[in-house]
């Protein structure tokens, strides 16, 4: 089946990213895949006319990338790939860099929070923590751990007030320390209590405007 379609190798490419946008415009309008019928009208009425063994071979190719699954009776289902955004090759900040891009696509839930039973979220305000990339208004993510080490950045509750800091320990004990160089921000030093409610594993934040709709 997939060897007749790489015999046309120009139409089958054109036609795999078509088949994947029109599953996820589907998808996004009707909350359930399309069944193969249905798939290969839209696609039909967005001018791209396609047999049905070669469509059921660019579903393989999606389904072997892990963007769909195929469920009872031969159902699409979403993949765990499904809600992934493409990955471009690493771009360096100086000068620019050019080459083909990889084929693959990354998942921002499953990239940021690989245990996501144990995740969690917590607003950054201040800037306490620039110097190790957490900014104001960025987004932390944690893990609800006890395991935390000195040099470990955590998610603290001391002395009964939350707190994003590095874990750091002395012959005092343990305390936490801030990721700014400004002699303004001291390290914190618990008086009654210090209790590790996570250690963070990433953060998130917009730059710049986002589209307004499409």
């Amino acid at each position: 089946m997939c060897a007749a379609a790489y015999r046309r190798p120009v139409p089958f490419k054109e036609s795999a990213p078509a088949v994947e946008a029109t599953l996820r415009e589907h998808y996004v309008k009707h909350g359930v895949m399309p069944s193969l019928s249905e798939l290969q009208a839209e696609l039909k009425s967005n001018k791209i006319t396609t047999s049905k063994s070669s469509l059921a071979c660019v579903i393989d190719l999606l389904v072997d990338a892990g963007l769909v699954l195929r469920g009872h009776a031969g159902r699409l289902m979403p993949g765990e790939n499904f809600a992934g955004f493409p990955i471009g090759r690493p771009v360096p900040a100086g000068s620019p860099d050019t080459g083909d891009l990889p084929v693959e696509r990354r998942s921002i839930d499953r990239w940021l929070a690989p245990h996501p039973a144990v995740t969690g979220l917590v607003p950054i305000r201040g800037e306490s923590m620039i110097d190790a990339g957490l900014l104001n208004g960025d987004t932390a993510v944690f893990e609800d751990r006890r395991d935390a080490k000195p040099g470990d950045i955590v998610y603290a509750l001391i002395d009964e007030e939350e707190t994003i800091k590095f874990l750091a320990s002395d012959a005092n004990g343990l305390y936490l320390e801030p990721g700014n160089s400004d002699p303004q921000y001291q390290p914190m030093r618990p008086e009654r209590s210090l209790e590790i409610l996570g250690v963070v594993i990433g953060s998130f934040g917009r730059r710049g405007r986002a589209a307004t709709g499409r």
